[in-house]
């Protein structure tokens, strides 16, 4: 850690880690249990802070709903993901993103709710998967 600041004023101090290796170490020392607690709300404060565009960073917010256990928030950040990847026709994004979106939503008690979610991140997914693999793949089935 290297203290930062200016010569016009040395009292106006800010700490930055030097090596990302200071950072993993300190956080890999945090409990599990704090360590999820942080990430929830981290993820509250920026998507209050974004707004309307947390949209368009969906796939930070579900990282850090998804490490603080938030698997709904999580499941709908990462669907906003998929669907902007989908604008920027990124279909091995998509894929990844609505995998890891579906393996999550597997998680969640069976309602009507997320059966629902489920037909619409299978309904994002299958171009994606056709225009990677082709048509005839059995996964687009």
């Amino acid at each position: 850690m290297r203290a930062a600041g200016t010569r016009a004023n040395p009292v106006k101090r800010r700490y930055a880690f030097r090596h990302g290796l200071y950072q993993d170490v300190l956080y890999q020392g945090l409990t599990s249990g704090l360590r999820a607690r942080l990430h929830q709300q981290i993820g509250e404060r920026q998507e209050r802070a974004y707004g309307e565009q947390a949209r368009e960073v969906a796939a930070e917010l579900a990282m850090h709903f998804e490490r603080g256990q938030d698997y709904p928030r999580a499941v709908r950040h990462l669907r906003q993901a998929a669907e902007h990847a989908t604008r920027r026709h990124a279909p091995h994004e998509i894929i990844g993103l609505v995998t890891k979106a579906l393996e999550m939503l597997a998680t969640l008690a069976e309602t009507p709710a997320r059966a629902q979610q489920e037909l619409d991140l299978l309904l994002v997914l299958g171009p994606a998967v056709q225009g990677t693999k082709g048509s005839a793949t059995p996964e687009v089935e």
